[in-house]
């Protein structure tokens, strides 16, 4: 994906591209398993839980299994992504898969979750100051980005 001139996506830049691969690509490939954690608190959701908590025994179990079976949920600049291994910086989850990833997937692949895009309403130069004096990219009455200017969507 390439950004904008203004240093954003627009929707009509979503594509996956070299190395990406999509969220449903990536569960039906690595086949990621169901966290026990979570169904032990909680039995009653049958569809289960395939994340993993980032502290304390969720993450020793994580940590308890090949490096090339686990995968880092981040948060990057202006996108989410799934990155192959054990990452701490911008980490919000981890996943274990069944299928580990290839030596060569480690440094090459990346699965897309989500990204930032200009809303419709967004103007570089902004809608004037907010009731804190901040200058929105967005109009404050649009219902799909609330005045932010960018919304996020998701791949999906």
């Amino acid at each position: 994906m390439k950004m904008n001139d203004n240093g954003h996506y627009t929707e009509d830049d979503i594509s996956l591209g070299e190395g990406e691969i999509s969220y449903s690509a990536w569960e039906e490939k690595y086949k990621p398993i169901k966290n026990p954690f979570y169904a032990k608190k909680y039995p009653e959701d049958k569809d289960g839980q395939i994340s993993f908590e980032t502290y304390d025994e969720e993450l020793e179990y994580v940590k308890s299994f090949p490096d090339n079976q686990i995968w880092t949920w981040v948060d990057g600049d202006y996108c989410s992504l799934l990155v192959p291994g054990l990452h701490w910086v911008n980490r919000l989850n981890y996943h274990i898969c069944e299928v580990p990833f290839t030596p060569e997937e480690e440094n090459n692949l990346v699965v897309l979750l989500s990204v930032e895009v200009e809303c419709k309403c967004y103007k570089e130069e902004g809608y004037g100051p907010d009731v804190n004096g901040y200058f929105e990219d967005g109009d404050p009455e649009c219902k799909e980005c609330e005045g932010y200017g960018l919304k996020t969507v998701y791949l999906d």
